[in-house]
């Protein structure tokens, strides 16, 4: 009767457990569930391995990863590289720049912070802009726009779900004029949930 009474304690204990856990791994409790966590500086090719760009108007002027000489200042907290668009080296036709981080692919649901450091010059008669996009499943989530010259930290709260892709999209917009030029670094992806 002891004897019976232990495996149906255990039996009883391992059904609890079961019904309290994961259901991709049945051992591993839901309270334990990964983090994310992406960060890119720039400092390495390693730390940007998986970043794109696209040249909007072909001139081989595009976003780099380096530093330059017509900001102001440099992003906040930056190395000694940050990734660059500089309008001033660019030929005078209007394009839009593109830079892309990776895609981002979550097997939980998560609430996202996402992070980034700038510094922005824009001469006020230019009509150039910089906007940051964040596409989650191929649709725009949320989008901040730059008009003005400017330096500091932002970031966005994005919530994805189990099976959700997510990248983020630097956009330099060129009007016309050689007038201006935005620097990035410390792209953070990270869940606080």
């Amino acid at each position: 009767m002891r004897d019976f009474k232990k495996i149906f304690i255990l039996i009883l204990f391992f059904g609890l457990y079961m019904n309290c856990s994961n259901v991709e791994d049945p051992f591993k409790p839901l309270s334990l569930k990964e983090k994310f966590y992406y960060k890119c500086d720039f400092e390495s090719e390693e730390s940007y391995d998986g970043w794109g760009v696209y040249d909007g108007n072909q001139d081989t002027i595009s976003w780099i990863v380096g530093y330059s000489f017509h900001l102001d200042r440099e992003p906040p907290d930056c190395g000694d590289y940050y990734v660059v668009y500089d309008d001033y080296e660019a030929v005078d036709t209007s394009a839009m720049e593109w830079l892309f981080t990776p895609t981002f692919y979550f097997k939980y649901d998560y609430l996202l912070l996402i992070k980034y450091s700038y510094s922005i010059n824009l001469e006020e008669a230019g009509g150039d802009t910089f906007s940051v996009v964040v596409k989650l499943n191929n649709s725009v989530y949320d989008r901040k726009v730059y008009t003005h010259s400017g330096f500091g930290w932002d970031s966005f709260y994005v919530e994805v779900n189990k099976g959700d892709s997510l990248w983020v999209e630097f956009i330099y917009f060129d009007y016309k004029d050689k007038s201006g030029v935005v620097g990035v670094d410390n792209f953070e992806v990270k869940s606080i949930e």
